[in-house]
């Protein structure tokens, strides 16, 4: 346990740090979804008609994989390495502790269960987890291999756009929901498993703000708009009927 975890800044009459505010638009998710396929293969090398970069892998196959889980369900980053097996039935997965302390299930649209079929394929068979580390075997990912994974991709592969961090991509979602899906404020907060801070609005609205059908249908729209809008391959597409979707995920 630190020390400071009781030290808020109202105690010392100091100025909180301003919230983040940065998200990415579906452009900047379409590029980071080939980024992260690029990092595993090292499809950036000029001899794959990338730009250069050096055919060496960027993350492990297991961190790109928690980062799309993240971009599709919008979870927290100790959430998705918290992952075992056994928290998974069919398309639900229940997340038994979560920072608003109580349980939280989420709908695995088709393209996050194609996601974990792969995981049973990278982990070893002692693994618990679904996103094993490669060089604990038994073991989970950690956050901060996380983090350094993403911040390696952009250098490498994104420098071009403004820097973001893990928690940025759940922001993401929140957003593009509400932009691209039309989903509404307390749609998206259930969707993150956000305490209601109106203590009005929790106690009379409370079966609207807990309804499992909508947040089930979230998860599966989303998956969907993802499916055809940031993961697919564009030359794919093309040669097929826009209801098929091409998805190539890269291995370590």
């Amino acid at each position: 346990m630190s020390p400071t975890l009781a030290l808020k800044p109202k105690i010392y009459n100091a100025t909180p740090n301003p919230p983040r505010e940065r998200w990415l638009p579906i452009g900047e998710l379409q590029a980071l979804w080939s980024a992260l396929e690029e990092g595993v293969t090292g499809g950036g090398a000029l001899a794959a008609g990338g730009r250069g970069v050096a055919a060496s892998t960027v993350l492990s196959g297991s961190v790109a994989n928690a980062i799309k889980m993240i971009i599709l369900t919008a979870v927290r980053r100790g959430e998705v390495i918290s992952m075992q097996w056994a928290h998974l039935d069919g398309d639900r997965w229940t997340i038994p502790e979560t920072k608003s302390g109580r349980p939280h299930v989420v709908t695995l649209s088709p393209l996050a269960q194609a996601i974990i079929e792969e995981q049973r394929m990278i982990c070893s068979s002692i693994s618990p987890y679904v996103f094993e580390s490669s060089t604990r075997l038994g073991h989970s990912i950690t956050g901060d291999a996380l983090m350094r994974a993403l911040d390696r991709l952009q250098k490498r592969k994104m420098a071009e756009f403004e820097s973001f961090s893990v928690h940025d991509l759940r922001r993401s979602v929140a957003n593009c929901c509400g932009i691209e899906l039309g989903a509404g404020p307390l749609e998206i907060e259930h969707m993150l498993n956000h305490q209601i801070g109106d203590k009005l609005l929790r106690t009379y609205q409370a079966g609207a703000l807990r309804n499992p059908e909508k947040l089930r249908a979230l998860f599966l729209r989303w998956g969907e708009f993802v499916a055809q809008n940031i993961a697919a391959n564009p030359n794919a597409v093309a040669q097929h009927p826009s209801n098929v979707v091409t998805v190539q995920f890269g291995k370590r």
